[in-house]
């Protein structure tokens, strides 16, 4: 007999874990750049004197609209709404995706993502995926492509050819401060920013809140008679 607790535990993690990734949490603040060929954008390479910031350089805090996944039926999908703050002195970043009593909170310097669950008052806390973030001040490595100059939510940003976590070839429409704005594949839009306010954010914001539960998460289950001998080599 299965111990129910801890299977809706894990199937909790992974149903939250899965929301994340489907709402664009792939384009984490620190991409790889690439020197791919876009076909639909002339893009120049640039000196690394004039690399992009990949990284916001002052406190941010922006409302993106994530569009339905590509194949969805048309009027079948709803465009959903994703916020993010990020505080750059501490490089931390939260993110509150759509429609879920969750969010997530990344502390880029220790290495630590912490899924809070405010449905079960508990928080869960594993290693960051990815790489360190470039330090604050410092323009990306590696060689970039520029395009064109646009106007989203009410900044400029200019569009640069990256790739994403997976390696996918990506256009980021990234502003002078580093805060991306719009990212596409194509003609297809990932995400984009629907407002953008820039602005000291509390401390709190990044924080388990008190009287959480705290814990890593589920391990697979044990077997159904843990304390049998173990088999013999052969």
């Amino acid at each position: 007999m299965k111990r129910s607790g801890t299977t809706r535990g894990q199937r909790g993690w992974r149903r939250t874990a899965a929301l994340l990734a489907a709402a664009g949490l792939g384009f984490s603040l620190a991409l790889r750049a690439a020197a791919a060929a876009d076909a639909g954008t002339a893009m120049l390479p640039v000196p690394a004197a004039e690399n992009p910031f990949v990284v916001p350089q002052h406190d941010v805090d922006i409302l993106y609209e994530v569009p339905p996944p590509a194949g969805t039926p048309a009027g079948a999908g709803a465009l959903m709404t994703q916020r993010v703050r990020f505080a750059a002195a501490v490089q931390k970043q939260r993110v509150d995706p759509p429609g879920n009593a969750s969010f997530m909170i990344t502390d880029y310097p220790a290495r630590r993502l912490t899924m809070v669950e405010t449905g079960r008052r508990m928080a869960t806390t594993v290693p960051a995926p990815g790489g360190a973030l470039s330090p604050p001040g410092s323009r990306a490595t590696g060689s970039f492509r520029r395009g064109n100059t646009l106007q989203v939510a009410g900044y400029p940003c200019t569009e640069w050819l990256t790739a994403d976590d997976s390696g996918a070839p990506s256009v980021l429409c990234l502003t002078a401060d580093g805060v991306m704005l719009q990212a596409r594949q194509g003609d297809r839009v990932l995400i984009r920013a629907r407002t953008v306010r820039y602005g000291p954010l509390d401390a709190d914001v990044f924080a388990v809140p008190a009287g959480y539960a705290t814990g890593t998460p589920p391990r697979p289950e044990a077997p159904l008679n843990p304390g049998a001998a173990p088999a013999a080599p052969n």
